[in-house]
């Protein structure tokens, strides 16, 4: 089935393809990548199979000297990180840089901006850098 006019494609919520081989191959395996990175993110070195938290070296006289954990502390903020893109929606760049546009201008300064950038998204201002217009720019440096 192509791609027809009209047709608004896969529905909201709706699995590719892709998603659900991703998915079934997974359970076929037994294996839950997201719990993985999770037990790498606790440092549960013994539900990854490991036989100790530390590694450890014997020298020739028979002392043993650590020399590292199993599951470096590094690794393991690396494994929360990756966990956090789950679990938490990433922040889109409009959201962090929203607030400083109008900083620093007064309330008649913020109200011709707020007037031109309603212009420009009725599209009655091009401006190819997709920026606010040069009328903006200039009040709020005055």
């Amino acid at each position: 089935m192509g791609f027809k006019p009209g047709n608004p494609g896969r529905p909201k919520g709706a699995i590719s393809k892709y998603s659900r081989m991703v998915e079934e191959t997974a359970g076929r395996l037994e294996c839950d990548p997201f719990e993985i990175l999770l037990k790498f993110a606790k440092g549960d070195w013994e539900a990854l199979g490991y036989d100790s938290s530390v590694m450890i070296k014997e020298s020739a006289d028979g002392k043993s000297t650590f020399t590292d954990y199993t599951i470096s502390p590094e690794l393991r903020a690396r494994c929360a990180e990756k966990a956090c893109e789950y679990l938490y929606s990433k922040r889109k760049s409009i959201e962090h840089i929203q607030n400083n546009v109008l900083e620093g201008m007064t309330p008649e300064q913020k109200l011709e901006a707020m007037k031109q950038a309603v212009k420009h998204l009725e599209g009655e201002i091009s401006d190819n850098r997709g920026g606010l217009s040069r009328e903006v720019k200039d009040t709020g440096s005055k």
